[in-house]
């Protein structure tokens, strides 16, 4: 699977895993699927381990449409993001769809190191 999530209800937190070959598909798909499953959750903090993707995403306006996807769900109003990346390209796509993001969560990130992501989101590993 190049995307798996793993939810922790008592810290609030879902933790993504994307690997391998991930494009504009997969990341709509994993998005669909994760306004069902996060829907009892407000304002989630969400970190986002992209250390291990190959680079598969060629589009800005695709990630910018894909980003609006979260627009109106109650578990990113307000939540917190963080996307660990390995790369600069995968770094560049990041702040690509963090700005397509803009308004939905008060607090989003990325970066290349995971203890900052949990700093960030104020979570002990």
């Amino acid at each position: 699977m190049p995307i798996t999530r793993h939810f922790y209800a008592q810290s609030n937190l879902v933790i993504t895993k994307l690997t391998g070959h991930v494009d504009e598909a997969l990341i709509r798909s994993h998005l669909k699927v994760m306004n069902e499953e996060a829907a009892r959750f407000r304002a989630l903090k969400e970190l986002a381990d992209c250390r291990d993707v190959e680079a598969g995403c060629r589009s800005v306006h695709e990630m910018v449409e894909i980003a609006a996807l979260e627009k109106g769900q109650p578990w990113a109003m307000d939540g917190r993001l963080v996307i660990v990346v390995s790369q600069p390209v995968a770094f560049g796509m990041a702040r690509v769809y963090l700005a397509g993001n803009e308004g939905v969560r008060k607090d989003v990130h990325v970066t290349y190191s995971m203890e900052e992501g949990f700093t960030r989101l104020e979570i002990d590993p």
